[in-house]
């Protein structure tokens, strides 16, 4: 019967030490969960720690690249004001100056191109009208403005000049068509200037300039107008050959 006690002692020690060991693994269990639980935690937190930094980043270089861009848009606006102001400038100096080299062009052909056109061809001419603001007004009661630059005048001829800083070859058939063909349907505007007649003399046109455009000259010769080209302090005929046309309505087809 002894024999039978010792086995059971012995279980019993076994057992217990078993649970003691289990109990003990499961504690490490247990621990090493909670490690592995708090280590993800702290892993998790990190990462989120770490999204919202990046968030943070992005929103800062949003906004960063956001006031750049808005900065370059004013600074891009303020630049092309200045530049639009800066060619308002110069376009209105170089009207200024435009104009101060046509005053000075036709300043220099009508101080002599009386004597010039006396010089050519059978002309006998005495008079020079420079500068005549004219109108004229149409069968509909309307009044268009204009302005011959030079009439020269003597007992048998009129030639109407026309004065350019650049002739074009657009300028040519301008001339033709509103003042050369049309002379008599136009008026001074002021009422101490008379027109002379073109009653009884015959018409002929000339286009003066200080420099021409590809195929103004010809233009001009081809339309039968006398071409004088000014230059420094003088001017002279540029095409003394040229063919003369009477542009008087008596004597010229209407376009």
């Amino acid at each position: 019967m002894s024999t039978d006690k010792k086995p059971s002692y012995i279980d019993s020690k076994l057992a217990a030490f078993t649970d003691r060991v289990e109990a003990a693994l499961e504690k490490e269990r247990q621990e090493r969960k909670e490690e592995r639980k708090e280590h993800d935690a702290k892993l998790e937190k990190e990462r989120q720690d770490r999204i919202a930094e990046r968030k943070e980043r992005d929103k800062e270089r949003k906004e960063y690249d956001a006031k750049r861009e808005k900065e370059r848009e004013e600074y891009n606006a303020k630049r092309e004001q200045e530049r639009e102001e800066y060619r308002r400038v110069v376009a209105v100096e170089a009207g200024k100056l435009y104009n101060m080299w046509g005053k000075l062009a036709e300043f220099v052909i009508a101080s002599g191109i009386l004597e010039l056109l006396n010089r050519h061809g059978d002309f006998n001419l005495n008079d020079t009208l420079p500068d005549i603001k004219v109108r004229c007004q149409d069968k509909q009661g309307k009044f268009e403005n204009g302005q011959i630059d030079i009439i020269v005048s003597g007992e048998r001829d009129l030639v109407i000049v026309e004065t350019k800083t650049t002739l074009e070859a657009s300028d040519v058939n301008h001339f033709l068509k509103k003042y050369l063909r049309d002379y008599a349907r136009w008026q001074p505007v002021s009422q101490h200037i008379t027109l002379p007649s073109s009653a009884g003399r015959r018409i002929f046109g000339c286009m003066a300039y200080m420099k021409a455009d590809d195929g103004a000259e010809d233009a001009a010769v081809r339309e039968g107008l006398l071409t004088v080209h000014a230059f420094g302090d003088s001017c002279d005929i540029a095409h003394p050959d040229t063919v003369l046309v009477d542009y008087h309505p008596d004597r010229q087809a209407q376009p």
